[in-house]
């Protein structure tokens, strides 16, 4: 999938404000409050948009485990 950087700015912005959530300091991750999945609380889970294309937006708990591609 190949976006622009505007686009994908646009789109971080967006997950960001949708899921109440920050990007982290290396600005690779939007690290989650709340997983949506098993409802963990403290930033476990967390979307990948750092800048590696192939993984681009994908997701990922670390408390329960689920991975999304």
């Amino acid at each position: 999938m190949q976006i622009s950087e505007e686009q994908k700015g646009h789109i971080v912005r967006e997950l960001c404000a949708e899921l109440n959530g920050r990007v982290d300091g290396g600005r690779k991750n939007i690290v989650v409050p709340i997983c949506p999945y098993c409802g963990k609380k403290g930033g476990k889970f967390g979307v990948y948009v750092g800048p590696n294309e192939k993984k681009l937006f994908w997701t990922h708990c670390f408390s329960c485990g689920h991975t999304t591609k």
